[in-house]
């Protein structure tokens, strides 16, 4: 099974090395056309997108603040998330 891992990746660093290498006829204006493109993808993808705040983003805000300051249920007992409750 390791073998497997370890040939694809041979398999994938030696195809980007070949790519990087191969000669290019594109010019300068389709170059940054592709760099444009490019750019503008990953924004789309990665940029912040907003989300209106109203009574559902604030449920769901509350109750994962509770599962991260209590993952294991160990600390607060029930009683602290009724009384905490009230703060949703």
């Amino acid at each position: 099974m390791k073998n497997k891992g370890v040939l694809a990746f041979v398999i994938v660093l030696a195809a980007m090395v070949v790519g990087a290498y191969l000669p290019t006829n594109l010019n300068s204006a389709e170059k940054e056309s592709i760099l444009i493109r490019t750019m503008v993808e990953g924004l789309n993808q990665l940029h912040f997108q907003p989300v209106g705040i109203d009574d559902e983003f604030s449920a769901k805000a509350f109750d994962m603040y509770i599962d991260r300051l209590d993952p294991g249920k160990r600390w607060l007992t029930q009683g602290d998330v009724k009384a905490l409750h009230t703060y949703k």
